[in-house]
């Protein structure tokens, strides 16, 4: 029941006079026991007393014009003390209220230098790319995809003559396969085998008999010659068949 403070000391026949309705208008305050615990009054001032809002007070939002709208806060109102810490998946800052990320493909992290706010991070970024030694760059998913994740690079490539030809990540091509001795110096074009080398780097080859048995270094087959575009090949007469390796780019 509202109570009020103000003019009491009336008499019964007492004449109502200006002074005493203008005492009424002037010095009618309300009581503090009127509000209970929801309102502090001083000298008949109103003003929310401390937890005089209870959370089942304040409406729940449904739509975007419901509950407690954000212009209704005091700038810098909500501190990091007042957020509770997450003990589970339902208390804490919830996904929902942390800002969009801009793209897919983004991870949340931080790899400018030194300390500082959140960043994103795309999957195809090297990581730490941007320190002092380029042995502290962790590779992007997508790096590793295309060193590795290619074809070329993990299979060979059959070409011509049964010969197979494998290039790395870094250029270098790798040809190899098995030749019929034409003499004792028989040609090998690179060109019949999936086409020549910019450079021909190194080769190494190996003379078998009709049986498939290696012959010795001085009876097998040994290179005379290379270059860009050919293997010169020397090789005794039991040698049949000549098997190579040839690495260049």
């Amino acid at each position: 029941m509202a109570k009020f403070t103000g003019e009491t000391s009336f008499a019964n026949g007492q004449a109502v006079t200006a002074t005493k309705l203008n005492d009424i208008t002037s010095n009618l305050k309300i009581a503090q026991d009127s509000f209970a615990n929801t309102f502090s009054v001083t000298d008949g001032v109103t003003s929310i007393a401390d937890g005089g809002i209870k959370n089942d007070m304040v409406e729940t939002s449904s739509s975007a014009t419901t509950g407690l709208a954000g212009n209704k806060l005091r700038d810098d109102a909500i501190t990091t003390a007042k957020l509770p810490n997450s003990t589970g998946t339902s208390d804490g800052v919830t996904y929902a209220k942390m800002q969009f990320v801009s793209a897919t493909a983004k991870v949340l992290g931080r790899k400018t230098a030194s300390a500082g706010v959140v960043e994103e991070i795309s999957i195809d970024d090297n990581i730490l790319s941007g320190v002092s030694s380029s042995h502290d760059t962790v590779a992007s998913a997508k790096a590793i995809t295309d060193l590795y994740g290619r074809a070329a690079q993990v299979s060979p490539s059959s070409v011509a003559g049964s010969t197979e030809s494998v290039t790395l990540a870094n250029g270098l091509i790798i040809k190899f396969g098995s030749i019929a001795r034409a003499a004792n110096s028989t040609t090998l074009n690179f060109s019949d085998y999936g086409g020549n080398f910019t450079a021909c780097l190194a080769a190494i080859v190996t003379g078998f008999d009709a049986d498939g048995t290696a012959y010795s270094e001085a009876t097998g087959a040994c290179l005379k010659s290379k270059s860009a575009s050919q293997l010169e090949i020397l090789s005794g007469a039991n040698v049949n068949t000549i098997d190579f390796v040839a690495i260049g780019y």
